[in-house]
């Protein structure tokens, strides 16, 4: 359902939902402030789709599956509004929003790290070695390795197999460059150590998804510790 459809009909079906009773389009024209013509038509789509049924000549009321749609698009909606929040933290160099944002990536990142460790196949292990070694050839040529290091860790959320911890992260770290910004303040460029990844990626290519795990929070800790001396030499 198209963005614009979904949103005027979630309006719609709220209002009958709150009304508890019978509606037509004359009643909802007046409580939504929209022509009695347009909601019509809704009102017609919405029976069509089967999320709405006519009760004589009363109106209509909402079926069970118009009552699971509006479950259904408040829990996306809440789902996309925390997401947005964690975007939006993740585009502010504050202290707290990037502290946030690591929890949240612990938690996402430790998960995605076991489950890669005990999937991966020779073939995906060489192209996370691969961008290991973009990370290494950045660094040590004087950049800062954002975007290498931002690939090296999509990628172990790509190959732990759950597309939603991927979106996940890519909604959080992606937005606006969300990343770089997160990396300039969390890794001092004077503590980035060519072996950050390496204790991580050797669990992984042994199969130990509990000590992958560890080793990504491992790793998350590290860049903690970076990310709060950062801010306590600018104060």
């Amino acid at each position: 359902m198209a963005g614009k459809k979904r949103n005027s009909s979630f309006e719609i079906l709220t209002a009958m939902q709150d009304l508890n009773t019978p509606a037509g389009a004359l009643q909802l024209a007046q409580i939504l402030h929209l022509p009695s013509a347009s909601i019509g038509r809704e009102l017609l789509d919405l029976e069509k789709a089967g999320l709405l049924v006519k009760v004589q000549n009363k109106g209509r009321i909402l079926t069970p599956q118009g009552e699971r749609f509006l479950e259904e698009e408040r829990s996306r909606r809440e789902k996309m509004k925390a997401a947005n929040e964690l975007i939006e933290a993740a585009s502010m160099e504050t202290e707290s929003g990037l502290e946030d944002i690591l929890l949240v990536r612990k938690l996402l990142e430790g998960y995605a790290a076991e489950a890669c460790a005990e999937r991966i196949e020779p073939k995906e292990l060489q192209k996370l070695k691969d961008l290991q070694a973009d990370y290494l050839y950045a660094i040590r040529h004087g950049r800062a390795g954002s975007e290498e290091d931002l690939a090296f860790h999509l990628k172990i959320a790509h190959l732990s197999g759950s597309p939603s911890i991927l979106r996940m992260l890519k909604l959080i770290l992606t937005d606006q460059d969300a990343y770089a910004r997160f990396n300039q303040a969390a890794v001092r460029s004077d503590e980035v150590r060519e072996n950050e990844h390496e204790s991580l990626l050797a669990a992984i290519e042994a199969g130990d998804g509990a000590l992958a795990r560890r080793e990504m929070e491992r790793h998350l800790e590290h860049v903690g510790e970076n990310l709060q001396a950062y801010f306590a030499g600018r104060k």
